[in-house]
């Protein structure tokens, strides 16, 4: 019988290497299942169909968002250790998944954000990474830098930095916005060099992917899932008639 590579070298495989592997399995399947469906769908014209739809998507959102507040939460999405804003008790949560890089994701974010800065009793903001790879191949560094910055409780500085310039997401220009942002460059560097919140990014993915997130921004309001972009005043007027009822 042919000895294990753990047989030969006696040591065992860190069960976090393991994890990784497995979600980046599941990540790539996914993948490949995403691209033949969406080349079903242009072949086939729905895709056509979908497009023309889209222009009635803001109305669905706004629908979608009234409802979550009123029916409670549907769907247990995981805060803990999550970036966030807000009151951890407050009535609204709102989750996004977010790719650094999506136009649609930095309106969205920059939206919701300055809502539970203003609302912070009201409503608590959790951002959540869904890197666009094969749309955005430096989304993902991204989130890892933000997580990186966030190490040095700057995450939300950095979180500004790079959407408002997501044309350029490159490690050269990560690590300028981390000096502009006066970090500990060795720390900053060493932790993105570490890849040390690689497998946090893959564990937001992977959770997008069963919660049935396929694009971004996705939100989850009180855990029902409403996707594609919300106007920030209706979201303003959501937040003020939840305010009133209290």
């Amino acid at each position: 019988m042919n000895e294990t590579e753990e047989q030969k070298t006696g040591k065992k495989v860190p069960v976090k290497t393991l994890i990784i592997t497995l979600l980046v399995f599941i990540g790539v399947s996914l993948f490949v299942w995403r691209i033949y469906y969406y080349m079903d769908l242009i072949r086939t014209g729905q895709l056509a169909d979908m497009k023309a739809a889209e222009a009635q998507e803001m109305s669905v959102s706004r629908l979608a968002a009234a409802a979550a507040v009123s029916a409670g939460s549907e769907t247990e999405v995981s805060t803990a250790d999550q970036p966030s804003i807000g009151s951890p008790v407050a009535p609204l949560t709102i989750v996004m998944f977010g790719d650094f890089a999506c136009p649609y994701s930095r309106e969205a974010a920059q939206t919701v954000r300055a809502l539970a800065y203003q609302y912070y009793d009201t409503v608590r903001f959790v951002y959540k990474d869904f890197p666009l790879t094969d749309l955005h191949p430096d989304a993902e560094q991204a989130a890892e830098a933000a997580a990186c910055a966030g190490d040095q409780d700057r995450y939300w500085d950095m979180f500004d930095r790079l959407y408002l310039n997501q044309s350029d997401l490159s490690r050269d220009a990560l690590v300028d916005y981390a000096n502009t942002l006066n970090l500990e460059m060795n720390r900053f560097q060493n932790c993105l060099n570490s890849g040390i919140h690689e497998a946090d990014v893959v564990a937001d993915y992977a959770e997008g992917l069963i919660l049935g997130v396929y694009g971004t921004p996705t939100f989850f309001f009180n855990g029902e899932m409403i996707q594609g972009s919300i106007p920030g005043e209706f979201l303003r007027a959501l937040v003020q008639e939840i305010q009133a009822s209290q």
